[in-house]
């Protein structure tokens, strides 16, 4: 009988020593977020159609988020709570990946190239000897207001503005 509860006393032991260590290594923190964590991050941002629209920078954009989510973060939970907080990482994976490092004053040479690609598609025939003016102008503007041209395309107003500040400046009419 004794040699009965030595055992069980044993197995017991090794039982919740067991459950301690498996524990141990399924709980996320700071860092290093739980497999499972992991799993329901993935799922929701796949179930996250807004996401399609990045294309092929899709999955770059989710590993980015992930990375900066788990670095600030204790768990998916935490996350989750703290909208504002998942914002700025998803603002700042934003300009990671797909603005690729254009900021205000200083676009990426891809942002300068969208933008160039964008105006060569414009009739701009009407501006004569002007239209590198204007277009180097309008660029100038947008580059000194915008961080991208992504965040740009978002405000209409804004650049119709500075689109009709480059007009002014080129063609300047006496208002006396």
């Amino acid at each position: 009988m004794v040699m009965k509860i030595i055992y069980l006393t044993k197995i017991t032991f090794f039982i919740l020593f067991s459950i301690v260590l498996i524990s141990c290594n399924t709980q996320s923190k700071k860092g290093k977020w739980s497999k499972a964590d992991k799993i329901r991050f993935y799922q929701e941002m796949e179930k996250t159609k807004e996401l399609d629209n990045l294309g092929e920078d899709k999955k770059k954009w989710i590993d980015c988020y992930f990375e900066k989510a788990q670095a600030e973060f204790s768990s998916y939970d935490d996350a989750d709570n703290d909208l504002e907080g998942c914002k700025k990482l998803a603002e700042i994976c934003g300009n990671e990946i797909i603005d690729q490092g254009s900021e205000i004053g200083k676009w990426s040479e891809r942002d300068k190239k969208l933008y160039f690609d964008e105006m060569n598609k414009t009739d701009f025939s009407t501006l004569g000897d002007v239209k590198d003016d204007y277009i180097n102008c309008y660029l100038n503007k947008l580059e000194n207001n915008f961080q991208s041209i992504r965040l740009a395309n978002l405000d209409t107003l804004k650049c119709e503005t500075l689109a009709l500040e480059c007009a002014s400046e080129l063609f300047p009419t006496d208002q006396e």
